[in-house]
């Protein structure tokens, strides 16, 4: 800091504040590190691979599967994905994912797919990954708790405020909110996004979604943090989308995590009652301004405010408003990383010693329907060599045949136009746990 500000003196007087502007941005600034994602494993991970083609070889073999109506494996869609490099390929590859959610084995979409796509979109195009978490049941893409965090810390980063809302909006409606890093930057995209759109006291939310999402986080990191003041916040806030659309309107429409007992706004005065711990003035303005279509409730509540402010429990510090409780939790970061990165690490060998085991399965099935169509192949010639012969010996040329005679075969892969790579995914997935000696539950019906 003390060189930055020594070099000022040589500048001109715009570039002296902007200077300034930046030195104390990034002297408060605190942000996830780039070994978050272990830089190692995560390039293990997403690297195309071997042998696997560029991507338009890949997006041609999936093209065939589609026009011949053959299963599209997960482990295709996972090299497909590894393969993207550029934004043509990732909105290319949209394309694919789309397809493959609406077939039989969509329910088998590896983690280290999602993992992949996640990262791919960090290189090439941040904002695609929003959009397609907005329709996430169209396309599959689920990801985990640690790559939606970095992809949060980006966005904030880049000062892209509404992809940032948005992403803390998914992350709550996903329900990953228990974590610590994302409650951190969850919180942090909130009280900068109130900011921005408070003229009086209440941001000016753009629909009731919105709020309900904005009101939703504040309420469930309220819950875990077990902060008066934030909990206090996001109950204000249910509280009046309940009075103004009903108790329906804070969990449908899409739905969220949230509960669906009616009473928000009466919860919120109840809590101020039962005070044990300060809150911020800003959390009780609130209750105050959304309760005063309530003549009775809002009596109650001032009263109860008042009483609270007499034994010294209404603060105005700015530790307990949205932004001070922002600043505080950004300022653990490096504790939670540390945490998750222990927890991510692990996570990702998992991943890396799964995806070699289901390659490895993959060779060995694709290794026997080979030796499978070879041998119906052989026993094709053997039997029209017999029949030939027939008919040269016996001299019944009216059985003679003018043209290759289709066998049906109820298998795919025994057919002769197979593409390589076409798999039911329940067969790996089988495999799989006989080769790990993972038992599956039955599943028991209840009548």
């Amino acid at each position: 800091m003390a060189l930055c500000f020594r070099k000022l003196v040589c500048f001109k007087s715009s570039r002296v504040k902007q200077t300034v502007k930046n030195c104390a941005f990034y002297a408060f600034r605190n942000f996830l590190s780039n070994a978050y994602l272990s830089p190692e494993l995560s390039k293990q991970i997403t690297s195309p691979a071997s042998g696997s083609g560029d991507m338009a070889e890949v997006c041609m073999s999936l093209n065939r599967c589609h026009e011949r109506n053959m299963p599209v494996s997960s482990m295709m869609i996972d090299r497909m994905i590894r393969c993207v490099q550029t934004d043509e390929h990732l909105s290319g590859s949209l394309f694919y994912l789309h397809h493959f959610r609406h077939t039989e084995n969509s329910y088998y979409i590896r983690p280290w797919t999602a993992f992949t796509f996640v990262k791919k979109c960090l290189e090439v195009n941040p904002k695609t990954l929003v959009d397609i978490l907005t329709l996430k049941t169209h396309y599959g893409i689920f990801p985990d708790v640690f790559s939606l965090n970095k992809v949060l810390d980006v966005l904030l980063e880049k000062q892209d405020l509404k992809g940032a809302l948005d992403l803390a909006c998914q992350m709550f409606l996903l329900e990953v909110l228990d974590n610590k890093t994302s409650q951190a930057l969850a919180i942090e995209a909130v009280s900068r996004y109130w900011e921005e759109n408070t003229t009086e006291i209440i941001p000016t939310f753009e629909d009731v979604t919105i709020k309900r999402n904005v009101a939703g986080i504040l309420y469930c990191i309220g819950m875990y943090l077990s902060n008066p003041s934030l909990t206090l916040l996001g109950q204000s806030l249910l509280g009046s989308i309940e009075a103004e659309h009903g108790i329906r309107a804070t969990y449908q429409e899409p739905w969220g995590p949230l509960w669906w007992k009616p009473g928000y706004l009466e919860n919120a005065v109840s809590s101020v009652e039962n005070l044990n711990e300060p809150i911020s003035k800003q959390s009780v303005d609130i209750l105050l301004s959304l309760t005063i279509n309530n003549n009775e409730l809002h009596e109650r509540a001032a009263k109860t405010c008042h009483t609270a402010q007499e034994k010294g429990l209404i603060s105005d510090e700015d530790l307990f408003t949205l932004k001070g409780i922002a600043k505080s939790l950004l300022n653990n970061l490096p504790k939670y990383e540390a945490e998750d990165r222990e927890v991510s690490d692990k996570q990702l060998w998992t991943w890396l010693e799964d995806r070699t085991t289901f390659e490895e399965i993959e060779k060995e099935v694709l290794s026997e329907y080979k030796e499978k169509r070879e041998a119906l192949s052989r026993e094709i010639r053997i039997e029209k060599e017999a029949h030939d012969q027939a008919v040269e010996n016996l001299g019944f040329w009216d059985l003679a045949r003018d043209r290759k005679v289709e066998r049906e075969n109820p298998n795919f892969y025994l057919r002769e136009d197979y593409i390589e790579g076409a798999l039911e995914d329940l067969v790996l997935l089988e495999r799989f746990r006989d080769k790990r000696s993972i038992v599956k539950d039955p599943i028991i019906l209840v009548s």
